[in-house]
């Protein structure tokens, strides 16, 4: 038996090949792929719950083994700390997972029973949380709020209050207009964001938004998070000069995998081959020019998002 990389948990290892290991621990929510080049060791208490919280919502979003890489567990890293509003409002959405119907009794706690035992480690994973005693604070916070009730020790019930609340944050969340460009700010490729990026993003009903092209005075990491947390997903482009990647682009993509973001991967085509390997396992659009791009682009961004807040009113 291996040890979890992040909690140091009973785990199992495969080796299926390539430069990653898929690591199968309880502690850390299930499967998970761990590159080469991510290092967990020595990481803090703050970060170990902050890659686990991490890991569900990927899972959450369609991704059942996600992987950590060097990228990825840098933005992680960096993210800020979940306000006590966000982990009540994500331990109210895993709550809701787990009731497929109205009035679901759902059973957290306790050390016998193994649903209990699953749903509060569940509970300590999306909340960010480094103990049980934390998660179970958290739950005192939503059953104050009004969206909890439990008429036995173990047993949740989600209010009517909590089901209002959820559908709001959830309509409030689909309603961004905003798309993230993460890119080369250089003149060589001003046309292709101009041309294809940019129109793309607007044609599908939302709204570009570059770091560089919006005035602030701030630091310029505190505006990027900000505006990423704003957005309903981000494009990031890994055109470069050759052999000169682009770092911000990556830790832009990365950082906007932690807010759990969806990401869409561009590049022109005779780049492709210089974009690292920990990102490569991505489905990138790979591009000859402005059009081309714009034409890729747009039908990516509708399939994955569908149609945007401004062209559906």
């Amino acid at each position: 038996m291996n040890a979890c990389p992040i909690w140091g948990t009973p785990a199992v290892f495969q080796h299926p090949g390539g430069d990653y290991v898929v690591v199968t621990s309880e502690r850390a929510g299930g499967d998970y792929r761990v590159s080469g080049s991510a290092n967990l060791r020595d990481l803090t208490g703050e970060e170990k719950a902050k890659a686990t919280s991490w890991l569900a919502e990927q899972r959450r979003l369609g991704d059942q083994a996600p992987m950590i890489t060097s990228y990825t567990l840098d933005a992680i890293k960096s993210l800020p700390n979940p306000t006590v509003l966000e982990r009540r409002d994500r331990a109210l959405e895993f709550l809701a997972q787990r009731s497929p119907t109205l009035g679901t009794r759902i059973l957290v706690g306790g050390q016998v029973d193994e649903e209990l035992k699953s749903n509060l480690n569940g509970l300590i994973i999306a909340t960010g949380s480094q103990s049980e005693v934390e998660a179970r604070t958290v739950l005192t916070f939503l059953e104050h709020a009004g969206f909890i009730e439990r008429p036995v020790s173990y047993y949740i019930y989600i209010t009517f209050e909590g089901w209002s609340y959820l559908e709001k944050q959830r309509a409030d969340q689909l309603a961004s207009v905003q798309a993230f460009v993460a890119m080369w700010f250089d003149p060589s490729v001003d046309e292709a964001y101009e041309r294809g990026i940019a129109p793309a993003i607007t044609d599908t009903g939302y709204t570009p938004m570059r770091i560089d092209r919006k005035e602030h005075v701030n630091k310029i990491d505190d505006e990027i998070v900000a505006e990423i947390r704003r957005s309903r997903f981000v494009v990031a482009d890994f055109t470069s000069k050759r052999d000169q990647p682009r770092g911000g682009v990556y830790f832009e993509a990365g950082l906007a995998m932690g807010l759990n973001k969806p990401v869409i991967w561009t590049c022109r085509e005779d780049l492709i081959d210089q974009v690292h390997f920990d990102t490569r396992q991505f489905n990138h659009i790979t591009w000859l020019g402005p059009d081309d791009l714009h034409q890729k682009l747009k039908a990516r961004i509708g399939a994955v998002l569908g149609d945007g807040p401004v062209l559906k009113s």
